[in-house]
Formats: C-alpha cells, sequence, structure tokens
C-alpha cells in the first residue's frame, strides 16, 4: 500500500519550519533591524515534532485503508445525542439459544458517518438511523494495530458530541 504525504505535511512544502526565527514560534521574541544581535544566531529545531506528526499520519492512513470497507447500519428510537464523527460502541444481541435465557452479546466500535431522522407526524412515528465505518470487535478495538487512540494533529482524541444541547 503506497499513499502520497499530503502537501501540508510534506518537509518540502512546509515553509513554517524555516521561518521559526522571523516568526516568533520557537519562543524567542522576533529580532527587528535595530538590535545588535544577529538574526541567524539560534539554531532551528531537529524536526523531531513534524517526524512525530508524520508517524502517527502513516499509522492513521494504515488503520484506514485496513477498516475501510467494513461499514454498517442500525436504526433505533429518536435520539439527538450522536451526532457524525463520533466514535460509538453497538451492544449486538445475538439469537437466543435454545434452552438457554440468556441472549449471547458482542460489542462492535466504529465512527458514525450519517445520522437520519424520521419523524412522521401523521402516523405518529420517530427514529434515527446511524451509518458506521471502520467497524471493529472488542478484541480488534483493543489490538494496538487497528487502534488509533490519539490523531496525527492533535494530542488528544475527540470522541463525540451530541447533536443538539
Amino acid at each position: 500500500m503506497f499513499h502520497s504525504v499530503p502537501d501540508w505535511l510534506d518537509p518540502t512544502y512546509n515553509f513554517g519550519i524555516m521561518s521559526a526565527k522571523t516568526t516568533g514560534s520557537n519562543g524567542q521574541a522576533i529580532r527587528t533591524a535595530f538590535e545588535d544581535i544577529d538574526v541567524g544566531d539560534e539554531e532551528e529545531g531537529d524536526g523531531s515534532a513534524i517526524e512525530t506528526m508524520m508517524q502517527r499520519y502513516c499509522r492513521q492512513m494504515y488503520v484506514q485503508e485496513s477498516l475501510k470497507h467494513r461499514y454498517g447500519e442500525v436504526a433505533g428510537k429518536l435520539r439527538f445525542d450522536i451526532a457524525p464523527g463520533s466514535s460509538a460502541a453497538i451492544d449486538c444481541i445475538g439469537e437466543q439459544l435454545a434452552g438457554s435465557g440468556d441472549l449471547p452479546t458482542e460489542r462492535i466500535y466504529g465512527k458514525v458517518v450519517r445520522v437520519t431522522y424520521l419523524i412522521d407526524a401523521q402516523n405518529q412515528r420517530a427514529g434515527t438511523a446511524f451509518a458506521f465505518t471502520h467497524l471493529r470487535t472488542s478484541e480488534e478495538n483493543e489490538n494496538d494495530q487497528l487502534t488509533v487512540t490519539v490523531p496525527p494533529l492533535y494530542n488528544q482524541a475527540w470522541a463525540g458530541a451530541p447533536l443538539v444541547v
């Protein structure tokens, strides 16, 4: 599997790395022409932040490609607490075994990509349908090869939000 790195992440296009001295992004005050100190005294960063971001981006691409064809839909009662982009867990109830009162359950994890509402006032019905992608089982969700806990650009993951407050 080969993917081109996006232009915004390619170091040959990322001129912001080279401009740390002129923008003040390295934590140093921006130099002016009236100061006696030479502008080029500080050393450039080692690029480790960009390298880490690229590694995280490659890992995310691998996981997305591994799970991209796992898709499913779930319909249920009307609810407004899950928006597209949210991560969700689905408790699947299996068939009842003969002679047993217990129903086997399995939890499946996925990303919500579409939410559809049905509100029918005439027939007094309402419901919500969710479309999920990148579905995985509980065991696969615990597997480091198939789960990304931190997105490549941010330090904290966004788990989701309600559609209405």
